[in-house]
């Protein structure tokens, strides 16, 4: 799977100056950002997840789109790790 970062969105750790509160900014460049918001797929409401990863560096963060989706479970589904049978019956 390919890591999607967003565009026009960066993210900074507080300055020197900053009170202890601050625990860093964004910059958000709207029309960037907005075109790229608009090319990702939401959520059934409406939502567009958006991982925050420390930059390897330590200078600030970069925004990772969390591409997750809870898998489905069909009915009739078991997980064999509580299944009973006459192995592991308490009687």
């Amino acid at each position: 799977m390919e890591n999607t970062y967003a565009n026009g969105i960066w993210g900074n750790n507080p300055s020197e100056n900053a009170p202890d509160f601050v625990v860093g900014s964004l910059s958000v460049h709207a029309d960037t950002f907005r075109a790229w918001l608009a090319e990702q797929e939401t959520s059934e409401k409406g939502y567009v997840k958006i991982d925050i990863l420390e930059r390897k560096d330590g200078a600030g963060w970069s925004f990772k789109l969390n591409t997750y989706k809870k898998q489905e479970r069909s009915e009739g589904y078991v997980d064999g790790s509580n299944q009973m049978n006459d192995e592991n019956l308490p009687f």
